[in-house]
């Protein structure tokens, strides 16, 4: 697994306020749920704070890319079938392991399993998990076991490339993924 640093905002609304958010974890030095619901980790392995995109000190949870986990206890409100979900990060390497997902969230391990969702990027839609291709990983999202016909369909540019800062949108509504990097939709996948 890469090793990744990151600020997640699961969102469902402006991420300047946490009005209808679920959850929404700053990591101003901790993991804390800023939305207000309650949702603090409850397993915090292997991660260390650092300085985040606008370069202020512990506002980035950097996971060391093998053995780092944060937990969040399941909730009720984690049941949504559409979502969209909001991520800063960066990566300074990636999974080179068999079918290389690096998963940024994800809930139950995303696809195939019911109930489950996230985001990740990887290389798989390039070469079916066959080859390791660090010039390929590109954004994908998962609702359940939603999943395009054709796996290439995920294939976009920009493709992600270590130490650099990438804000992600994932949407998922209607049978439809959309991804947004940097503030532009760069793939639009049907499920």
């Amino acid at each position: 697994m890469a090793g990744i640093i990151g600020l997640l905002l699961p969102i469902m609304a402006n991420a300047q306020s946490t009005n209808g958010l679920i959850a929404h974890w700053n990591f101003n030095n901790n993991t804390n749920d800023a939305s207000g619901n309650g949702h603090h980790a409850s397993t915090v392995t292997n991660i260390t704070y650092t300085s985040g995109r606008s370069s202020q000190g512990n506002t980035a949870a950097h996971f060391n890319g093998h053995s780092s986990a944060i937990v969040v206890p399941s909730s009720t409100d984690f049941n949504f079938s559409q979502y969209s979900i909001c991520a800063v990060f960066k990566t300074d390497s990636f999974n080179n392991g068999l079918c290389q997902g690096n998963y940024i969230v994800s809930r139950d391990g995303g696809w195939p399993n019911t109930g489950g969702w996230g985001v990740n990027f990887t290389d798989n839609p390039y070469n079916n998990c066959n080859v390791y291709d660090s010039s390929k990983f590109v954004m994908q999202a998962m609702m359940g076991s939603k999943q395009p016909a054709v796996y290439a369909s995920w294939q976009a540019t920009p493709t992600i490339r270590t130490n650099t800062w990438y804000s992600v949108v994932a949407t998922y509504s209607n049978n439809v993924f959309k991804i947004y990097m940097n503030g532009t939709l760069i793939n639009t996948v049907n499920a």
